[in-house]
C-alpha cells in the first residue's frame, strides 16, 4: 500500500496486530468491567513501555497491594489518568465506552514502523460512529502529560479539528494556527489527518503530528492515505458499545424461517449504542443457500457487523436505509431490481437483484436472488475473458475432497471433459521435473502459511506437449483452519516465447552494441595516431601555426576532419584542412586516404587547384565512394604570399587591423562528387602582425544556420585576445564556440610575426 521502506513495516504492523489480539485474556467481567481493565492496561503500557502480559501483571501486583479488586484499581487508576490528547478530543463522557489496548498496539505498530520514517512522533486513530462523530480508537507518541484520556472521546463539539475535516473533506487536512491543541498548549507544531476507506466508505481518520514541519509534497500524503486505509483494515475502529443482542442467536422460529425459504437469507440482529440509538446490525445468521456477493464463506461473514462487513451498503439509498425503515416501521421491502454494491478486492462490484426485507420479531430478513439475466450475461462475459486470456481456475474444497476445474482449465490442460479434476497436489505429476522444487515451495506457502502465492512452471499435457503455465492460488480459511484452495492457471506460453525472442534480440543488439564501440574505439586511436595532439605553437619557415583538434563527445560521431602542414622540398609551406563526409572508420579511413595522397602529390610542385583537382581523382576513382570538402594552400616565405583554392569548403578567415572578414573565393565542388573537377586559385599577401584562420564546419556549425556569423562576432568582440599567442586565440574560439550538432571541430591558425 505505501511504496518505498513502508512496505515491510506494513506487514510487520498486521503481524503485530494478529499478536495483541490473540493475546488478549478473554475474562467473565460484563462489558462494561472488561473495557474498565483494558483501558487501564493501556495506561500502564504507555507509561511503561510495556507489553500487554507486563502491563497486565503490573495491573494484578496493584491490585494486590492495594488490596483491592482488579476493577476498584483499574476505576482508580483510570480516576487519576490525565485526560488531554489528540487535538479535538473533548472531555470522557459516561456514554462512550473504552477502547481496547489492540488499539494502542496497533498505533504504536504504525508509528514504529512507517511513520517514523516520515519523521512523525505521534498518531492517533479515530473511528466514525454511526451518528458521524469520531471516537479514539488507538494512539501512540503522545508525552506523558498528553495522554488521550481513558474513554475514547467524541469531536462532535469541535467540527474544525483537523479529524474531521479529513473525514468531511475526504482528503488529508493539515493543522491551522487556531487548531484546538491539548491542554491549551501545541506539543507538536504540525499535524495531518487522512480518511480512512474500507469498502469505499470512510469509517475513520488517521491523524498524524510532527514536532517539526514537514515537507508537504504528494509523495507525503500518498503515503499517509495509503496508510489510513491500512489502519481501517486492521484495526476494530468500530468503537460503539453494542447492546447484548449483537451476540444474541436468533430465536428457533426465525432460523427454521430462514431455512424454509427457497432464497439466499441473512438474519439482522439490531445493534443499539449507550443512548439507545441504533448503531449497527449484527449477521446472525444466514441459511444454507446464502451466497456473498464478494465470493467469502458464510462462516466469515456471520456474527459480524454489517457495516464492517458491507460497508458500501451504507451508501445513501442503499440496503442500509431499506432495513433501518423496516427495522422502525415494520413494512416489508420489495425490489425487482436492487442495485447491491459491494467490493472484490479493490475492485468495486455492482450487481442487480431480487431485494427482500422483512421484520421478524426484533429481527430483520434480507433476502436476494440475483437477476438470472444479468448473472448469465456476467457468467458469459466471464467466459469468454478466461477464454481470451487463456485462464482456468479451480477449488479444492478440502472438507469434501471434491475438486472443480471449469472448461478453460480442462482445454489447458489437454483433458476430455467429464474425467476427474486433478486436485492441486496431484498436478505435482505434470509439473517438470526441473520445476517441482518450485511447486513445492508455492503449495506450501498456500497450504501451510495460508498466504496467497503464483508460481510460473512448465506442465506436461495429456497429450505430452510442454505449456508455460502460471498458476495463482489463495487459500480459504475458516478461523484459522484451512477449508479449501481456489484458484487459476493462465497459458503464458505465447509471453514466454516472446521473452525468449526478445533476450535473442537484446543478445543481439548487445553484440551489435559491442562492434560499434570497438570501431568507435579503432576510428579514435587512428585518428590519434595521424592527428597527435599539438597543443604548442610550432614555427616553419617563419610562419607561427597552432593546431587545435576537438573530436565528437561521443564516439559513433567521430567523423573525417584532418590537417596538414608539410614543409615542401622547394621551401614553401603546404597548409591544407579537409572534412571526410560521414562518420566511423569509413570517414577516418577516408580521411588517411586524402591526407597522405596529398602530401605525396604537393611533392610535384604543383600548385593549390591542380593539387585539389588531382585529390578529386583520387576521392572519385580509388576510394569507395568517398566525399570531403578541403583548402589547399601553398605559402611562399620569400614573398609572403599564399596561393590557395577551396573544394567545397568554407572560405578562410583573415585578422588584420581592420575588422576580421572572410575571404573570397571562386567556385570549387568537393571532392569526390564529380571526376575531371576543375578549381581556382586566390592569392593573398599576408603582412606581418597578421593571421588566418582555417577550419571545419565543426566550429560554426548549428541548427539555426547562424553558427558563421556568431564566429564573426567573436572574433570582432573586445573579448578576442589578440594581443596574446596564436594559441590563446585558437582556445578562445573553441571555448566560445556555440556550435551544437556534435561534430568533430578541426582548426588552424595561421600567424605572421611582425618582426619579419
Amino acid at each position: 500500500m505505501v511504496s518505498g521502506s513502508a512496505g515491510p513495516g506494513i506487514g510487520r504492523l498486521e503481524s503485530a496486530v494478529q499478536r495483541v489480539r490473540a493475546a488478549l485474556p478473554l475474562p467473565s467481567e460484563t462489558a462494561d468491567a472488561r473495557a474498565m481493565v483494558d483501558c487501564a492496561v493501556g495506561i500502564l503500557m504507555e507509561r511503561g513501555r510495556l507489553n500487554v502480559a507486563r502491563a497486565r501483571a503490573q495491573l494484578d501486583e496493584m491490585a494486590e497491594t492495594a488490596g483491592t479488586g482488579i476493577l476498584q484499581t483499574a476505576a482508580d487508576l483510570l480516576a487519576h489518568a490525565p485526560h488531554q490528547g489528540p487535538a479535538g478530543a473533548s472531555a470522557p463522557g459516561g456514554d462512550v465506552p473504552a477502547y481496547g489496548v489492540e488499539g494502542h498496539q496497533a498505533a504504536q505498530a504504525l508509528l514504529d514502523n512507517a511513520l517514523h520514517p516520515l519523521g512523525a512522533h505521534a498518531v492517533a486513530v479515530w473511528a466514525q460512529a454511526s451518528d458521524g462523530t469520531l471516537h479514539l480508537a488507538g494512539q501512540a507518541g503522545f508525552p506523558a502529560d498528553a495522554l488521550p484520556a481513558a474513554q475514547p472521546r467524541t469531536t462532535a463539539g469541535t467540527p474544525d479539528t483537523v479529524a474531521r475535516r479529513a473525514v468531511a473533506g475526504a482528503a488529508v487536512a493539515w493543522s491551522s494556527a487556531q487548531e484546538p491543541v491539548p491542554s491549551g498548549r501545541p506539543c507538536h507544531t504540525s499535524r495531518a489527518a487522512a480518511p480512512a476507506y474500507l469498502g469505499g466508505q470512510i469509517v475513520g481518520a488517521l491523524e498524524v503530528c510532527w514536532l517539526e514541519p514537514p515537507d508537504r509534497d504528494a509523495h507525503l500524503e500518498r503515503s499517509l492515505n495509503a496508510l489510513a486505509d491500512l489502519a481501517a483494515h486492521t484495526l476494530t475502529l468500530d468503537t460503539q458499545p453494542l447492546s447484548a443482542a449483537h451476540a444474541a442467536v436468533p430465536d428457533t422460529d426465525v432460523t427454521r424461517l430462514a431455512d424454509s425459504l427457497p432464497d439466499p437469507v441473512m438474519v439482522l440482529t439490531p445493534a443499539f449504542d449507550a443512548r439507545g440509538q441504533l448503531s449497527d446490525f449484527t449477521i446472525a445468521y444466514t441459511n444454507d443457500r446464502f451466497q456473498d456477493l464478494a465470493g467469502r464463506p458464510a462462516t466469515c461473514v456471520v456474527r459480524r457487523g454489517l457495516r464492517q462487513t458491507y460497508p458500501a451498503f451504507t451508501r445513501p439509498g442503499g440496503l442500509w436505509e431499506k432495513v433501518e425503515h423496516v427495522l422502525a416501521t415494520g413494512e416489508p421491502y420489495r425490489s425487482e431490481d436492487f442495485p447491491l454494491h459491494t467490493q472484490v478486492g479493490t475492485v468495486k462490484v455492482t450487481t442487480e437483484a431480487q431485494l427482500g426485507v422483512s421484520r421478524i420479531n426484533d429481527h430483520v430478513l434480507v433476502t436476494w436472488r440475483l437477476q438470472d439475466e444479468n448473472a448469465q450475461r456476467l457468467g458469459s462475459l466471464l467466459q469468454h475473458a478466461q477464454r481470451l486470456g487463456r485462464i482456468g481456475g479451480f477449488e479444492d474444497d478440502l472438507a469434501s475432497g471434491r475438486t472443480t476445474w471449469n472448461q478453460e482449465l480442462y482445454d489447458l490442460f489437454g483433458n476430455q471433459e467429464g474425467t476427474p479434476p486433478l486436485p492441486l497436489a496431484e498436478l505435482r505429476e505434470r509439473v517438470h521435473e526441473d520445476d517441482r522444487d518450485s511447486f513445492d515451495a508455492f503449495r506450501t506457502t498456500v497450504t501451510r502459511y495460508h498466504k496467497a502465492a503464483s508460481v510460473a512452471l512448465r506442465v506436461r499435457r495429456s497429450d505430452f506437449v510442454i505449456r508455460h503455465v502460471r498458476i495463482t492460488a489463495e487459500p480459504v480459511l475458516h478461523g484459522d483452519e484451512l477449508v479449501a484452495v481456489r484458484g487459476a492457471c493462465q497459458d503464458v506460453s505465447a509471453h514466454h516465447w516472446t521473452e525468449v525472442a526478445l533476450d535473442a534480440t537484446r543478445d543481439q543488439l548487445a553484440q551489435t552494441q559491442a562492434h560499434v564501440s570497438e570501431q568507435a574505439r579503432l576510428t579514435r586511436q587512428l585518428q590519434h595516431a595521424i592527428m597527435p595532439a599539438t597543443p604548442q605553437t610550432t614555427q616553419v619557415r617563419g610562419l607561427d601555426i597552432a593546431v587545435r583538434y576537438r573530436p565528437a563527445s561521443q564516439d559513433h560521431a567521430v567523423g573525417g576532419d584532418w590537417y596538414d602542414t608539410v614543409e615542401l622540398p622547394g621551401g614553401t609551406v603546404l597548409i591544407a584542412v579537409g572534412d571526410v563526409a560521414g562518420h566511423g572508420i569509413g570517414a577516418a579511413t577516408g580521411m588517411v586516404a586524402l591526407r597522405n595522397a596529398l602530401r605525396g602529390l604537393a611533392a610535384t610542385g604543383a600548385g593549390p587547384a591542380q593539387l585539389l583537382a588531382w585529390l578529386n581523382n583520387v576521392a572519385f576513382h580509388l576510394t569507395d565512394n568517398v566525399t570531403a570538402t578541403a583548402i589547399c594552400g601553398i605559402f611562399d616565405p620569400a614573398t609572403r604570399t599564399l596561393c590557395w583554392a577551396r573544394a567545397g569548403h568554407l572560405p578562410p578567415i583573415l585578422l588584420s587591423q581592420d575588422p576580421p572578414r572572410q575571404l573570397t573565393s571562386g567556385p570549387g565542388i568537393l571532392l569526390g562528387a564529380l571526376p575531371d573537377a576543375s578549381y581556382t586559385e586566390q592569392q593573398l599577401t599576408l603582412n606581418p602582425g597578421e593571421s588566418l584562420l582555417l577550419f571545419t564546419d565543426g566550429l560554426i556549425e548549428r541548427k539555426d544556420d547562424i553558427g558563421q556569423d556568431d564566429l564573426i562576432g567573436t572574433l570582432a568582440d573586445t573579448a578576442y585576445p589578440r594581443d596574446k599567442s596564436l594559441s590563446d586565440q585558437l582556445d578562445h574560439l573553441l571555448a566560445h564556440s556555440r556550435s551544437d550538432t556534435d561534430d568533430d571541430t578541426c582548426l588552424i591558425g595561421v600567424h605572421i610575426p611582425s618582426e619579419l
